[in-house]
């Protein structure tokens, strides 16, 4: 069977009616071409951050919070006293 290239090289003149996001050089360059809406915006944010040096990276969610308590999903309330303490030994 004939070979199937992993990957196209893009031509950004031709085809600058397309949305993409081009990384260069691992971030010295990067080109957004027609990214609109929040989340590709956030993503490439993200890509602009991104740094190639080792690192330790955590993801993950907040402690629990007084709506959580109270059986509510959502809004910006505080952590509850057992998000508190989740809090501190996660910064440990």
């Amino acid at each position: 069977p004939p070979s199937v290239a992993a990957w196209e090289p893009l031509d950004e003149r031709s085809e600058s009616d397309l949305a993409f996001i081009k990384t260069i050089d691992v971030g010295r360059k990067i080109l957004c071409n027609n990214v609109f809406g929040y989340l590709p915006w956030r993503i490439c944010h993200l890509i602009a951050n991104l740094h190639t040096m080792p690192r330790c990276l955590l993801l993950c969610r907040h402690g629990e919070s007084v709506d959580n308590v109270c059986g509510r999903i959502g809004g910006d309330a505080e952590l509850s006293p057992d998000g508190v303490a989740f809090a501190s030994r996660l910064a440990e």
